[in-house]
């Protein structure tokens, strides 16, 4: 649960708890420690405070003696990018390399509002910036910078499909480490340290590189998205109304969760899954405002995230379709559920306690 302060989803912290286990330590003790729910660690659609997640890895990196904690887990991170999942999803529908950077950014603005990378000219018009910006109220923001900056250019890489290419340079805006060897090994360009920003220098080329489509890889991300769900679950009826039920989360946010996206990442034709969700009583529209309902309920009373952020994280173009449709749903708007839910929280705790 989040109240107050910036937010970021919980699927940020997906292979956090493995790469804390092979260093040898317990990754549930350095939540607690941080002031996070254990449960992030399993329920990846939970907000939770972006400040603390910031912590969380100044904490583990100090305790399990790795300064570069946070670059070794992003050079450890499977194909699958668990933490940045959707982000591989939007590559697949973007021709450009440009086109992706804008999605993407979109796609981010709704996943946190305690940072956000943006596109700037660079020194020479064949430069260009990719700058990271990070709110400032976080005690120290090394790891959490250096983790992000370190996924940018490897999922860069990854969409890309350009495995050599390198950055003309990499800015942190923290001093210089001791010893640099691992991000030497992973941006292999030159570092600069105590700059005015975070960012990575590129070839403005890049950004009207086309990219490779791959739908079998496609396929593979929406099978881990889903199995990971089923796992979560204490009985699964294989159903293919389940199943959509399950892979529509983890597109909401990025402009494509329809139905044409679901059929082609589950690997069956619209039709087919079309007749299979009328066959068990029921249509994708349905199913898809069931899942907007339930988290839209959840995320309000859980959190203080702006409705419009919230909007953005169900895959509404903007507040109001949100709000005509949780109107319909409950019969108040977000803001008067939210505050309901306020008022009935402070009388149980008064009951509680009285």
């Amino acid at each position: 649960m989040h109240r107050g302060g910036s937010y970021i989803k919980a699927i940020e912290l997906a292979g956090f708890d493995r790469i804390v286990a092979d260093a040898g330590g317990d990754a549930r003790a350095l939540l607690e420690e941080a002031g996070l729910p254990v449960a992030a660690l399993s329920d990846v659609d939970m907000l939770i405070s972006h400040r603390k997640v910031a912590t969380l890895y100044e904490i583990a990196a100090r305790q399990l003696n790795r300064p570069s904690f946070c670059i070794d887990w992003a050079i450890s991170t499977p194909e699958h990018f668990a933490n940045l999942g959707p982000l591989l999803f939007l590559a697949r529908f973007e021709k450009t390399m440009r086109g992706w950077f804008d999605s993407a950014a979109r796609y981010w603005s709704f996943h946190t509002n305690g940072s956000h990378p943006s596109l700037h000219p660079g020194p020479t018009p064949d430069i260009a910036i990719l700058r990271f910006t990070v709110d400032s109220y976080a005690p120290s923001t090394r790891q959490l910078v250096e983790h992000a900056l370190a996924n940018i250019c490897i999922i860069t890489r990854h969409v890309a499909d350009l495995p050599g290419k390198d950055p003309i340079a990499v800015r942190f805006q923290h001093s210089r480490p001791t010893d640099t060897s691992r991000h030497d090994q992973i941006f292999r360009c030159p570092l600069e340290f105590d700059a005015d920003h975070s960012e990575i220098l590129f070839d403005r080329d890049l950004l009207a590189h086309r990219i490779p489509g791959d739908l079998a890889f496609l396929k593979r991300l929406m099978n881990f998205y889903v199995r990971h769900r089923i796992d979560q679950m204490a009985v699964y009826d294989q159903s293919m109304a389940t199943t959509v039920a399950l892979a529509i989360p983890s597109l909401l946010g990025s402009g494509r969760c329809n139905i044409g996206t679901i059929a082609v990442s589950l690997d069956i034709n619209v039709k087919k899954l079309q007749r299979l969700l009328v066959a068990e009583g029921t249509t994708f529209s349905e199913i898809l405002e069931g899942v907007r309902e339930r988290q839209a309920r959840r995320l309000l009373a859980e959190s203080d995230a702006p409705v419009a952020r919230i909007a953005g994280l169900l895959d509404y173009s903007t507040t109001a379709p949100f709000t005509q449709a949780f109107k319909r749903w409950t019969g108040l708007s977000p803001a008067a559920f939210r505050a309901e839910r306020r008022k009935e929280g402070a009388a149980g705790i008064s009951d509680e306690t009285d």
